[in-house]
């Protein structure tokens, strides 16, 4: 039966799209879907309270010859996870990581941006990051949790991600990473979330 899920704490569409047996794409391709598609214009950027049509599972029917060994593979679209290490505007790079998910050990460095890209086990929510720099540096890391750029939620997220240090429910450190990150992308340094910002934002993060 077809349903209207409310976006909770911690989900992006890719997340929702499992856990009810879908693609990403095809729900984010329904009619039903199109003005949250042109709201938030990422499948990875959703808010708590939005609202995504599922409909219901088809039943796909094949005919297979009988007394014969049959393969069927499970189709996936595997999720990517994304980071960009700064301090102070500038680049961490050839920096050796690891990230410990789903059961997994994932390792690599740092490219010349500063970036860490790497695909993840199927249904992985969380996991920790570590930086073997000195002194080693250990982060927890939440996948699916990044909400839309122009909310302040979603601005301290890239914040944080970016190597500034912003933590929740302080406004006074808000304003000056927000400053900091102004003056390292050559803008207008309000202190406030504008829309300049907003979109400085996104570049420097990628989405």
């Amino acid at each position: 039966m077809s349903t209207t899920h409310v976006v909770r704490d911690g989900e992006c569409l890719k997340s929702i799209a499992q856990d009810y047996g879908f693609f990403w794409a095809t729900l984010w391709g329904l009619p039903e879907n199109k003005a949250l598609k042109e709201k938030r214009g990422n499948p990875d950027v959703l808010m708590e309270g939005d609202e995504v049509f599922v409909p219901d599972l088809r039943e796909k029917k094949i005919g297979i010859a009988l007394e014969k060994r049959h393969r069927f593979k499970r189709k996936g679209v595997p999720s990517v996870a994304r980071f960009k290490m700064m301090s102070e505007g500038e680049p961490r790079k050839d920096l050796p990581w690891t990230l410990d998910v789903g059961g997994k050990r994932l390792e690599g460095k740092t490219d010349a941006n500063g970036v860490i890209e790497t695909a993840l086990p199927l249904g992985a929510r969380s996991g920790y990051l570590t930086l073997h720099a000195d002194p080693e540096e250990v982060y927890a890391v939440a996948f699916g949790d990044l909400n839309p750029a122009d909310e302040p939620t979603g601005a301290r997220q890239r914040l944080r991600s970016l190597g500034y240090e912003c933590h929740e429910g302080d406004d006074k450190m808000y304003e000056k990473a927000l400053r900091a990150f102004q003056t390292a992308s050559e803008i207008d340094v309000t202190g406030k979330l504008d829309d300049a910002t907003k979109d400085a934002l996104v570049k420097a993060y990628g989405c």
